[in-house]
């Protein structure tokens, strides 16, 4: 391949992953279909499994830099020095503007168990890694917040409760009729209250067993 057509090769694969981004966020990732990224990215629906040869493909490809930046920006609020309550605070408000601002791919790129592509792709084992590792944070968070012993029973039953609160607000507020940087900005009291009743609820039951 010379230096020309290489370069061509690269220009008609970032189309296609812009395109995909696009619509996928737009649309919703079982909604869009290879043909219309295809179509939208301005190469033939052939073409296009030359560079990726399924739409799960595509999916992994954009998955794995938010994935990576929301990795960077927990890291960042666990390293802060402040009361633990409000470090998890800071925490469950980032996973909701996370998932709130790519809410079209949260769903796949955060909360399914796997994706059905070969088991062996390297970007499925880091995204399954980043899962791990963020979970591990999140739990570590909570622990603190809470004061609980490491092998506590009572820590990985709060843990599944608040993940499944804060998957249940993303998944409520999914569909806004405005942006989703307005519509965070708007709601972000109402989630912090919320975050805020379930967390005193939990502090309340260990008080009283």
């Amino acid at each position: 391949m010379s230096r020309r057509q290489g370069k061509k090769a690269e220009e008609t694969r970032r189309n296609i992953l812009a395109a995909a981004e696009e619509l996928f966020m737009t649309r919703g990732y079982d909604a869009v279909t290879m043909r219309e990224i295809a179509k939208q990215a301005g190469c033939s629906h052939t073409a296009i499994y030359i560079y990726f040869r399924e739409k799960e493909t595509l999916l992994l490809e954009l998955s794995l830099p938010l994935l990576r930046a929301l990795r960077k920006q927990v890291n960042a609020i666990m390293e802060q020095e402040e009361p633990p309550h409000e470090q998890l605070i800071t925490l469950c408000l980032s996973i909701i503007r996370f998932g709130l601002t790519y809410r079209n791919m949260y769903p796949f790129i955060f909360t399914v168990k796997s994706l059905s592509v070969d088991d062996e792709n390297q970007s499925v084992q880091e995204i399954n890694d980043i899962r791990v590792q963020l979970f591990s944070k999140f739990e570590q968070a909570i622990q603190s917040s809470l004061e609980l012993e490491e092998h506590d029973n009572r820590l990985l039953t709060n843990v599944d409760i608040l993940s499944c609160t804060l998957h249940g607000i993303i998944v409520t507020y999914s569909v806004p009729k405005e942006g989703a940087d307005e519509q965070i900005n708007k709601l972000t009291p109402l989630f912090q209250e919320a975050c805020e009743v379930l967390l005193a609820g939990f502090r309340w039951r260990i008080s009283q067993t």
